[in-house]
C-alpha cells in the first residue's frame, strides 16, 4: 500500500480545504507557516502514513467540523424565527451573525492545527530540551504564561491578573513558578508551571516568519517529561514587531473546540490605539450553552506625557463601521502602568528577552 510523508499529508489536506473555501488566505498562510517550523518538519518528516490512516484522519476532521456546522444550523434556524415581539434580541443576533459566521470558519484551521498538534507533546519537549541555551524561573500571577504571557494587553483590563517577575535564581520552593527556557538567540522556546513541587503544564514555542505558536500541554506525572494532552493553542502575527492579532483556542477532549478568543490592535503612530477583545463559545449542552455565545469589547487606550497607558474607555463594535467608546476612563490599577510603554517587554515581537 502507498505511503505519504506525514508532512506532505497536511500540506495536501490544507490544500484541499483551501481550495475548497473552507479557509481563507490568512488562514491558509497561517497553516502554512506551522508546517514550516523546524519542530513540526523533525516530527513530521520521521512518519508515513498508509491510504487508510490518511483517509481516518481526513474523515475525522470534517466529521468533527461537520459536527460545528449542524450547531450552527440550529443557532440560525432559531435565530430566524424568532417572533417580532423580540426586536432586541433579533436585531442583536442580526450585529452578531457575520462575526459568529467568521469564528465558526475558524473551526477549520484549528480542528487541522488540533489534529496535528494532539500527541506531539512529549517530542515537541525532547526536541525541544536539546535547543535550551539557560533557563530562568518566574512568577505565577493569574496570567497564561507570566511575563511570557502572549497578549499585550490581557493584565492590563483584568482585575487579579498580573504577569508578575522573573526571579534573579531558581525559587527554593517550587509553587506558582514558571520555569522558561530559552534557545541561544534568546527566545522563549518552552515553559513550564510548577504547582506544589509538581510541573502542571508545557508549554512549547513555535517560530515561523511573521508567526509565533504557543501549544500548552498538561502534565499528569511527577517529571517534565510526563506531557499528556492539549488544553489551549495561542497564534500571535506581527507585522513590523508589532502583534497584529492573537488567538487562543481551547481544546477539549475528542478533538473538539470549546472556545475561540481573539484580541486585533490597531496603531496610530506606532502606539496603540484601540484593541478589539472578541470570544465565541461553541454550543456545549453540558455546559448549557446549546446556541453558542458571543462577546465583543472595544477599548480605546489612553496615555501619559511619558508614552505610558493609564487608561482606557470601553464600548462596543458590532458592526466593524462605527467604534462607539463611553466618556468615562477606567484607570488601569496601581502599579501596572510601569511597564505599559513603547519599550517595554510586552510589546517587543518577536519577543526576544536575550538583552
Amino acid at each position: 500500500m502507498k505511503k505519504i510523508n506525514e508532512n506532505k499529508f497536511w500540506q495536501k489536506l490544507v490544500s484541499e480545504f483551501y481550495t475548497q473555501d473552507q479557509l481563507n488566505q490568512e488562514s491558509y498562510n497561517c497553516l502554512n507557516a506551522f508546517l514550516e517550523c523546524p519542530e513540526i518538519i523533525a516530527i513530521q518528516q520521521t512518519k508515513d502514513l498508509d491510504e487508510d490512516e490518511c483517509n481516518r484522519r481526513k474523515n475525522k476532521i470534517f466529521e468533527l467540523l461537520d459536527v460545528h456546522k449542524q450547531c450552527d444550523k440550529k443557532r440560525k434556524y432559531r435565530a430566524g424565527n424568532n417572533s417580532p415581539g423580540h426586536s432586541q434580541v433579533e436585531q442583536y443576533d442580526e450585529k452578531q451573525e457575520k462575526y459568529i459566521s467568521e469564528f465558526m470558519k475558524k473551526c477549520a484551521v484549528y480542528l487541522l492545527l488540533q489534529k496535528m498538534c494532539q500527541d506531539i507533546g512529549g517530542e515537541l519537549f525532547r526536541i525541544q530540551n536539546t535547543q535550551v541555551k539557560y533557563d530562568r524561573y518566574g512568577q505565577y500571577r493569574n496570567t497564561d504564561l507570566g511575563v511570557h504571557t502572549p497578549s499585550p494587553v490581557i493584565d492590563l483590563i483584568v482585575g487579579n491578573m498580573k504577569r508578575g517577575e522573573l526571579y534573579k535564581r531558581k525559587p527554593i520552593k517550587m509553587d506558582h513558578v514558571f520555569r522558561f527556557k530559552y534557545r541561544e538567540d534568546g527566545n522563549l522556546i518552552s515553559a513550564f508551571l510548577y504547582l506544589k513541587e509538581k510541573p502542571r503544564y508545557f508549554c512549547s514555542v513555535l517560530y515561523f516568519g511573521r508567526y509565533i505558536f504557543y501549544l500548552k500541554y498538561s502534565v499528569v506525572g511527577m517529571l517534565e517529561e510526563d506531557i499528556s494532552f492539549l488544553s489551549y493553542l495561542y497564534i500571535i502575527k506581527y507585522e513590523k514587531n508589532k502583534p497584529e492579532y492573537l488567538e487562543k483556542v481551547n481544546c477539549i477532549s475528542d478533538s473538539m473546540i470549546s472556545s475561540i478568543e481573539r484580541e486585533r490592535y490597531i496603531y496610530k503612530d506606532n502606539f496603540l490605539d484601540k484593541w478589539m477583545w472578541e470570544r465565541y463559545l461553541f454550543p456545549e449542552k453540558s455546559l448549557g450553552i446549546e446556541e453558542g455565545k458571543f462577546c465583543q469589547n472595544l477599548f480605546t487606550m489612553e496615555y501619559d506625557k511619558n508614552g505610558c497607558i493609564y487608561g482606557y474607555t470601553l464600548g462596543q463594535d458590532l458592526d466593524q463601521k462605527k467604534m462607539i467608546s463611553s466618556q468615562n476612563i477606567c484607570h488601569i490599577q496601581r502599579g501596572k502602568c510601569s511597564d505599559t510603554g513603547k519599550n517595554a517587554m510586552r510589546w517587543k515581537y518577536p519577543p526576544n528577552y536575550f538583552d
